[in-house]
């Protein structure tokens, strides 16, 4: 199976920005933004029932990515605890996740190329051929770092 990273990528660039965080209890959140801060100071002091809009701008701010079942009180455990890491870990790690892999994948389409450019009676061609390969592995050396 080939993952689609363009397809990965694209729901990446939606996502909520990371860093996001798993903070032991049950919740995988991202930061707290100055605005999120600033529209529940504003709609705390509101005496009404909140209008849609200020509900939608509260929601939309509000930095709570998911939530994994507790099992005592607020705290999750087991593999909910390890779910909601691995959630939060992935997401920060997928930007290079995903340079790592195309480097490789560069890397493997170079090498898969070295029958014929290795049989070539043009010498251009083996040499073209080689510093796309060399081009490629001292790409993915970088990104891997």
């Amino acid at each position: 199976m080939s993952v689609d990273l363009d397809k990965l990528d694209a729901i990446e660039a939606k996502a909520t920005a990371s860093p996001w965080f798993y903070n032991s209890y049950s919740s995988v959140f991202s930061r707290n933004t100055p605005e999120y801060d600033l529209i529940i100071e504003e709609l705390m002091g509101v005496k009404r029932p909140l209008t849609y809009e200020e509900k939608k701008r509260e929601y939309d701010a509000d930095p709570a990515i998911c939530y994994v079942p507790a099992q005592y009180g607020d705290t999750a455990t087991g593999r909910h605890a390890i779910d909601a890491d691995f959630i939060a870990e992935l997401r920060n790690a997928y930007p290079e996740i995903s340079k790592e892999i195309r480097a490789l994948r560069e890397v493997v389409a170079a090498y898969e190329n070295r029958d014929w450019w290795a049989n070539s009676e043009y010498l251009e061609d083996r040499q073209a051929a080689q510093i796309r390969l060399e081009k490629a592995i001292a790409k993915y050396k970088a990104v891997a770092q």
